[in-house]
């Protein structure tokens, strides 16, 4: 700490709190900073307790109470709380803000305890029960807690992120010396209560508390916001919201402690936020009774097998490559594997002599590629299907390899085939052909298992990125910032407008699992969420609206993103529409509609930019396979 700085010796990797911050993997830090609170002048304070006059055996005097800046640095991160806690009820978010308070020991921490125990929370109800004070009951607040006392807490920290049904508890205090661990996300204010001399590092301060309460993977639509408040903090802006903030309610005498850290790169917001909204322009679209009965939808629930179901009759064996030596030259060479003797100490080379492999035919060549195919790095996806594959090795190897049809039966032939290059080199072409193959993929539908858009009740929009629909189960309906709004129209002017459009939805990644898997070039699952789903009288679709520069990158491209997810919803919908679900037709089509086309074509109803949809999905999908359209 200060000026000295060790590191610990056993650091594999260095991932830092800055690195972590600017990932968006953790919270962003605020040191909330307010010059005053009813009147008083902060700065003018100083930070630490109330003692008495110290005696002949103390140098300094017992703890008589709190002082007066401590009861404003509290008051400040109650006040903070119940800010956040409001917005977050007022917008329907099923989180519950925590105020975490540092004390320097433990009669610090019951004083802190006692003073919030006689205040009032913003819904008028007494803080007395919503408390959870921790420390050993050593004065110093520098003891460990033995394994019994640290039960007593164990269990309100475990549930400490439940709502306050399951969990009342809405402060923690405990010493900044506590060296025991919990886990919790909810963590939105520090309180930080030091003397003038504690030398502290950051972690110590937010260390439990830096854990994200909104994390990507199951809030994706706020993504946008946090990324923006994390911008405008870097531009030394007030951040327009606070989602995943972290507040540390400090006394302005550690100013300097946090603007060091800035210098070091930490994006850390100073300032008085209490005028911002910790929500920004987050609001909540809640689905009616009577839009749910008008305009829910509702899809099989498919389920894209660990070892999928493709045509392996469609792989063409003729069309993979040849071996570029002619097969009598590797014959010659290779009749028998070459062994050099080298002495160990002086790595000189004693003889070479040829050695017949006893060991090595045809069927066992055959076994070790066919294992090689299918269980390659992470893409263990095809060991379902090792007879197929050994078909497709055999058939490839015999009849095309060496650009004629060759018998590895026999001895003199298949001795070629232990030749290291030429095995990679069967191994790769054959597992290429496969993974392009996975395009195709035969989904499995579990009988009686439907998604519906009202499984999803309530979903968040912005303010300023939504539009209001009537065709849907939601009033509001959010569209991409990107594509100049392209979105915005498309729902605006052609969904609510086209007669024949019953009902539509526009799909929320992780709310609504419309979820399409589909395997990248290297053969990893991904899930692909298209935009919306559509209802027509005679069908259902699925669309996908795209930027015309994307799309036109993505032509020729097999391996493009764009194309292989392309390919799997058009083999989504062929299976999709072999499921009759209620109040909707069985048929489903897939189609990409780029803004391009949208654009030239906005003035046509639904069906006519349907079929400019499928021009579209066309070109994508010719290109891909080397066609002209």
């Amino acid at each position: 700490s200060g000026e000295k700085k060790e590191y610990f010796p056993h650091i594999v990797y260095d991932f830092t709190l800055v690195q972590a911050m600017g990932e968006l993997l953790v919270k962003q830090i605020f040191l909330e900073e307010r010059q005053s609170f009813a009147g008083e002048k902060l700065k003018e304070l100083k930070p630490t307790a109330e003692r008495e006059k110290p005696d002949d055996d103390h140098a300094r005097g017992k703890i008589a109470g709190l002082s007066a800046e401590q009861k404003i640095l509290l008051d400040i991160g109650k006040s903070k709380l119940e800010q956040i806690a409001d917005e977050f009820r007022k917008k329907g978010l099923d989180k519950k803000p925590v105020l975490f308070v540092l004390a320097e020991n433990t009669e610090v921490a019951d004083l802190v305890a006692e003073h919030l125990a006689e205040r009032i929370d913003e819904r008028g109800r007494n803080y007395s029960n919503q408390i959870l004070v921790i420390h050993s009951g050593d004065k110093t607040g520098k003891k460990g807690m033995s394994e019994k006392e640290w039960d007593v807490y164990r269990r309100p920290l475990e549930t400490l992120d439940e709502s306050e049904e399951i969990n009342p508890i809405r402060v923690v205090v405990s010493v900044l010396m506590l060296r025991e661990g919990f886990d919790t996300q909810n963590v939105a204010v520090v309180v930080v209560l030091r003397s003038a001399k504690a030398d502290l590092l950051l972690e110590q301060i937010v260390g439990r508390g830096v854990r994200l309460m909104f994390p990507e993977y199951k809030y994706p639509e706020l993504a946008d916001l946090k990324r923006e408040a994390r911008e405008d903090v870097m531009a030394k802006r007030l951040p327009k919201n606070s989602l995943d903030f972290l507040f540390v309610v400090e006394h302005p005498e550690f100013r300097k402690f946090y603007e060091e850290l800035q210098k070091q790169g930490y994006a850390i917001g100073i300032g008085d936020s209490s005028g911002a909204e910790a929500t920004g322009d987050l609001v909540l679209s809640e689905a009616t009774p009577e839009r749910i009965k008008n305009y829910d939808l509702s899809w099989p629930i498919q389920v894209y097998e660990q070892s999928p179901k493709f045509d392996f009759s469609a792989i063409d064996i003729a069309g993979l490559p040849k071996y570029p030596i002619p097969f009598e030259t590797l014959k010659k060479q290779l009749s028998q594997i070459a062994i050099t003797e080298t002495n160990v100490e002086t790595g000189g080379k004693i003889k070479t002599w040829k050695l017949d492999n006893k060991y090595f035919d045809y069927s066992h060549f055959l076994r070790q590629a066919t294992i090689a195919v299918a269980s390659d790095k992470g893409a263990h996806i095809l060991t379902g299907y090792m007879s197929d594959i050994t078909g497709i090795i055999d058939g490839y190897v015999s009849n095309y390899l060496f650009g004629g049809e060759i018998d590895f039966q026999k001895a003199e032939n298949y001795t070629v085939l232990n030749y290291t290059p030429l095995f990679d080199f069967v191994v790769g072409s054959v597992k290429r052909a496969l993974l392009d193959g996975l395009g195709a993929i035969q989904y499995e539908v579990k009988t009686g298992r439907i998604g519906k858009l009202s499984d999803a009740k309530k979903i968040y929009v912005r303010s300023s990125f939504a539009v209001p629909v009537e065709r849907c189960i939601y009033p509001l309906s959010a569209y991409s910032r990107c594509g100049e709004g392209f979105e915005k129209k498309f729902m605006e002017e052609t969904l609510d407008k086209s007669a024949e459009v019953e009902a539509f939805g526009k799909i929320q990644e992780r709310k609504h699992p419309l979820n399409i898997s589909y395997r990248d070039k290297d053969g990893i699952k991904h899930d692909y969420f298209p935009d919306f789903i559509i209802k027509t009288k005679d069908k259902m679709y699925v669309v996908e609206t795209k930027a015309e520069d994307e799309m036109q990158k993505a032509e020729g491209n097999g391996k493009n993103l764009i194309v292989l997810k392309a390919r799997a919803a058009v083999s989504w919908c062929k299976t999709a529409s072999q499921v009759s679900l209620p109040n909707q037709p069985q048929e489903w089509e897939y189609f990409m509609l780029s803004d391009k086309t949208f654009k030239e074509n906005k003035q046509l109803g639904f069906d006519a930019l349907a079929g400019f949809g499928r021009l579209d999905l066309e070109r994508l999908l010719a290109s891909e396979a080397g066609k002209l359209l």
